[in-house]
């Protein structure tokens, strides 16, 4: 084994600071269609809460979603490159088989989202609400969680490489079967783990896993006693 001062640091994610074209076209929610091409466009301050809002196949570069309040979202198949989403909020959302690449999300509330088999890198979350994050079969790579309140992050058979979550709750996590790199939990304030095998290649305190304990048992098989309970 190698002394620690040789061991391998976790290598955290690489994701440049977004840079908003200066001038962006003012459009409307209902204006968006599915399969449609958006680029340097804002849309802001609309609502859609008793629609669904299907915006399947679309593409969208360099642009601005701000404070948009949607029911259901479609967003399966969808590209986002350079995009912006602040202040939006999402009963139930549909990332599946999308690709984000170098995005933020800020503020978002999220009820239930589905991103499985979603592509996402360099995109950053800050103080982001979820309240079930599906990204089984998903690819992650350098993505942040900043300061983000997690109900059920679900990333069985996900790929998530050089992923943080620097002052997130998650209540629960699931990486069963996952294959991680450079995952670094070490930031996050952890209830409870499903499949602790899936832990492998992700990065933790040792506080952390004491406070864990009973999740590291049950999935070891191993039976705790209170040493109180014994007779002497």
């Amino acid at each position: 084994m190698l002394p620690d001062s040789h061991a391998k640091k976790t290598v955290a994610p690489r994701v440049p600071v977004l840079r908003m074209p200066s001038a962006l076209a003012e459009m409307r929610m209902s204006a968006i269609e599915p399969e449609g091409s958006y680029d340097t466009i804002r849309i802001e301050g609309q609502h859609a809460i008793d629609e669904i809002s299907d915006w399947t196949l679309t593409a969208f570069l360099d642009c601005s979603l701000e404070n948009l309040t949607f029911g259901t979202a479609l967003f399966d198949h969808a590209t986002f490159t350079g995009t912006r989403f602040a202040g939006c909020g999402m009963v139930h959302s549909s990332f599946v088989n999308a690709s984000v690449f170098s995005g933020t999300f800020e503020n978002c509330r999220f009820g239930a989202c589905d991103a499985w088999d979603c592509r996402a890198r360099s995109v950053i979350f800050t103080g982001c609400r979820f309240g079930y994050l599906n990204l089984r079969g998903a690819k992650w790579r350098d993505v942040v969680f900043r300061d983000c309140a997690i109900d059920d992050f679900d990333a069985v058979d996900a790929v998530l490489e050089r992923v943080a979550f620097p002052g997130t709750a998650i209540h629960a996590v699931n990486l069963q079967h996952a294959v991680a790199c450079d995952v670094d939990l070490r930031g996050a304030k952890l209830q409870e783990i499903h499949d602790v095998a899936g832990l492998r290649g992700t990065t933790m305190l040792v506080d952390q896993i004491s406070q864990l304990a009973s999740s590291f048992a049950a999935g070891l098989g191993i039976r705790l006693e209170d040493p109180e309970g014994d007779e002497s």
